[in-house]
């Protein structure tokens, strides 16, 4: 019964921690004796499960970088087509009013041929506008994506699946 008192009321030694910082080595025998005195940490091996591992493509990235950022701020490599003498109008302010550019501004370019050009990009502007007013209304439209707020708030888009085939945007055909 001793014995086992005396297990059971031993505490482990903790083990000193080794100071090696006044240390002075000199030769390479004194520091294989200070090498044979430092004890051999073993750290088990981490289990990572399959999911907690993610693959990042490193090509692929949702920001903008630095260099994309300086390429584009630098300048347009080809001739700017709009006149000099147009270049300080804003295209957006004459392309959102329904009004012909000539009745909202004085300043008209030196020739005719560089007028009737700036009247066509004024214009082709005008044309692109109204086709993506066509396509966001064609998109609200859509009756195959189904949109629907959920508890939270946050509108939710979903594609219909056709009853017959089972197919996502099947035109029925």
């Amino acid at each position: 019964m001793a014995k086992l008192d005396d297990f059971l009321s031993k505490k482990k030694d903790t083990a000193p921690i080794l100071d090696l910082s006044r240390a002075i080595v000199k030769t390479k025998e004194d520091f294989k004796r200070l090498l044979e005195k430092v004890p051999d940490y073993k750290i088990k091996a981490e289990k990572v499960k399959s999911d907690d591992v993610k693959i990042r493509d490193k090509k692929f990235k949702f920001k903008t970088g630095k260099k994309d950022y300086k390429a584009m701020k630098e300048p347009y490599a080809f001739m700017d087509p709009v006149p000099n003498e147009m270049r300080n109008l804003k295209m957006m302010d004459l392309i959102t009013v329904p009004i012909d550019w000539h009745m909202l501004t004085m300043l008209r370019p030196k020739n005719k041929l560089d007028e009737e050009y700036f009247s066509k990009i004024i214009e082709l502007g005008k044309l692109e506008m109204k086709t993506a007013a066509r396509d966001k209304r064609n998109f609200a439209l859509d009756t195959q994506i189904r949109r629907s707020k959920n508890k939270a708030g946050v509108l939710e888009q979903r594609v219909v699946s056709c009853i017959e085939c089972g197919e996502e945007f099947c035109t029925g055909t």
